[in-house]
């Protein structure tokens, strides 16, 4: 598989979403065609700002997620003909920028994004964790 840089959003807060190209042939004249967008989140001490210890989470949060998350949206179309894979490629494109860039570009989205990254490292998984149904 080949990784192929389509094009660079800039959002707020100095967010970069990388829109990749991660297409590949499946058979013959038959390909796979994706669409990758990430982008790496910086964890600032100003989205623990609603905690109750602010610098207490805040620290913990680096402890436990690190500096930075990685936000990921991954979309495929299966079995494209050769043929029209570029314009399906142009349409996850369209699509991703139609339903779901007005989302992330909310001013709140990044915040509330790292807090459920750091909410998740939390919670304890394995035979430690506690069932919700005992």
């Amino acid at each position: 598989m080949t990784k192929k840089l389509s094009k660079k959003i800039e959002l707020a807060d100095q967010i970069v979403l990388d829109v990749w190209d991660t297409s590949r042939v499946a058979a013959g004249d038959r390909w796979f065609v994706r669409i990758e967008v990430s982008g790496d989140v910086s964890v600032k001490k100003q989205h623990f700002d609603m905690t109750r210890d602010t610098d207490t989470s805040y620290s913990e949060a680096l402890r436990l997620i690190g500096p930075t998350v990685r936000y990921e949206y991954k979309r495929e179309r299966i079995f494209v003909d050769k043929k029209i894979k570029d314009e399906i490629f142009k349409e996850l494109v369209a699509t991703f920028e139609k339903d779901t860039l007005p989302y992330v570009s909310r001013p709140d989205f990044f915040k509330k994004f790292v807090l459920s990254r750091y909410a998740a490292s939390c919670r304890p998984i394995g035979p430690q964790a506690q069932s919700v149904y005992t």
